[in-house]
């Protein structure tokens, strides 16, 4: 799936992004790094009634700290 993404990506940036000096291999090579830390958020909660079923949602995030599982994400997803 890593070379499918990577493909994706080369194929979407051109060769000089505007004039600015960056080139589409300096782009490449920030993503290579951030894409493989963006992860997708699954939460189950309870509701405040019984009456009430579980809810659920998505989100993303990305990691920050692997070894003491530290996840980044917008304060209305926690």
């Amino acid at each position: 799936m890593g070379d499918l993404v990577e493909e994706e990506l080369c194929t979407e940036i051109g060769p000089e992004y505007k004039g600015s000096g960056v080139m589409a291999e300096d782009w490449r090579n920030a993503l290579s790094k951030v894409v493989p830390a963006v992860v997708v958020i699954r939460t189950t909660t309870c509701r405040a009634f019984d009456t009430e079923s579980a809810g659920s949602s998505y989100a993303t995030g990305f990691v920050v700290d692997k070894k003491r599982g530290i996840i980044l994400t917008n304060r209305h997803v926690v």
